[in-house]
This record gives structure tokens, sequence and C-alpha cells, in this order.
């Protein structure tokens, strides 16, 4: 129990890593409602809140945070400008329909508060 216990911060950090990874992936690759990238983008900040404040990662490792943030930047500049210059797929799949719908209006609500949230823990912390 106590080896599950000491490892539980570095299988939350795994976690919290693949997730923001999966989360960049869908914003470089999926064509997506421009209020949905928004969302995702904002959660992938979240994301990356998360594991700053937990101090997941190690201080040799912190050029990460850096790429993984130059990586949503660019990934929301493709995204965009494939909203712009491109035109959606014709005859989507059901998943691809989804995202080109706009998400629910309690998802944004959720997400920001969420953010928002992180961003009073943080000042708090100090």
């Amino acid at each position: 129990m106590n080896t599950v216990l000491a490892l539980l911060p570095l299988l939350m950090g795994a976690y919290l890593v693949v997730a923001l990874v999966v989360t960049i992936v869908q914003i470089w690759t999926r064509y997506q409602h421009p209020v949905r990238l928004a969302l995702q983008a904002v959660g992938a900040a979240s994301l990356m809140g998360v594991i700053g404040l937990a101090g997941l990662l190690p201080d040799a490792l912190w050029w990460v945070s850096w790429a993984f943030t130059l990586a949503i930047l660019l990934g929301i500049a493709f995204s965009a400008r494939r909203l712009l210059v491109g035109t959606p797929p014709s005859e989507p799949s059901p998943r691809e329909a989804k995202l080109l719908d706009p998400p629910p209006r309690s998802s944004a609500v959720i997400e920001v508060l969420f953010w928002l949230a992180l961003v009073v823990v943080a000042l708090i912390a100090g």
C-alpha cells in the first residue's frame, strides 16, 4: 500500500501529461468549432496550471512547460488558419460532426470556473 501511495504523484503526473498531450494533438489535427477550440486551449492551460502548482515536473525539465505552451499556441494558430482558409468536411463522421457543433454552454462555464479556481489557488499559494 505504501508503494502505491509513494507512486501516486508520479502516476497522477503521468496521467495529466498524457491528457495534455492528447488535447494538444486534438487541437492540431481536428477540424473544430472555434468556441470548442478556445475551450480546449483553456483546458490545456488549466492542465498546465495543475502540473505547475503540484510541482509534478522536476526542475531539470523546466523547458517542457514552455514546449507545451508553444505547442498549444502554434496549434491554435494552425487550427484558426485552417478554419479561415479551409472548408469543413462535406460528409463528416458523427464524431467530426460533434466537433463542428458549438459546445454546450455548461461546458464553457465549467471550464472557465475551473480555470478561475486555479488562478485563485495560485494567488493564495503565492
